[in-house]
């Protein structure tokens, strides 16, 4: 037989392996639509384009029959977002009396993991990097270094996975 109503199955989205949901729309009533989930593969950060194959597709009516023939299917894949880490950073404070041609340093910084965890293969570290050489007031600035599978990173690199969304700066006085 020939395709005489239209069914539309709309994707939402994936972020960090939880699905958001979807859409049906054109089902008589007692109709269900079933499919399979797709095969995500995908493990780094950023946003992926979801492609479904509808051969799994069906439509069943009450009495479990499939009525998909009976239809013209339209699907619209969703996305799957990988987010960054979100890390919180520390770094300690100094103070002391100008001396001259020596500055001020404090090197303790400490950070974790507000989401995610460490990833396999990753080894990270953080160190205070902030220097006052005059007199006055500095924020206690920070670098972290990334090493994956023993192989130190470039900054970029490190930004691709993690993100700093916490920073708590002492001063250098």
């Amino acid at each position: 037989g020939q395709a005489n109503s239209f069914a539309a199955l709309t994707m939402n989205s994936w972020t960090n392996g939880t699905a958001n949901g979807c859409t049906v729309s054109g089902l008589a009533n007692g109709q269900t639509l079933t499919w399979s989930t797709p095969s995500l593969s995908e493990t780094e950060p950023g946003t992926y384009t979801v492609a479904y194959d509808t051969s799994t597709l069906q439509i069943k009516d009450s009495n479990g029959n499939n009525v998909k023939d009976n239809y013209n299917v339209s699907v619209t894949g969703g996305t799957l977002t990988i987010e960054r880490i979100a890390l919180w950073v520390t770094t300690e404070s100094a103070t002391r009396k100008f001396e001259p041609n020596n500055p001020l340093t404090n090197n303790v910084a400490s950070f974790g993991y507000l989401t995610g965890a460490e990833v396999s293969g990753h080894t990270l570290a953080v160190k205070a990097t902030g220097s006052q050489l005059e007199v006055g007031t500095s924020q206690n600035t920070y670098q972290f270094t990334l090493k994956i599978d023993g192989y130190t990173q470039s900054q970029a690199v490190f930004n691709t996975y993690y993100m700093v969304t916490n920073e708590s700066l002492g001063n250098l006085v």
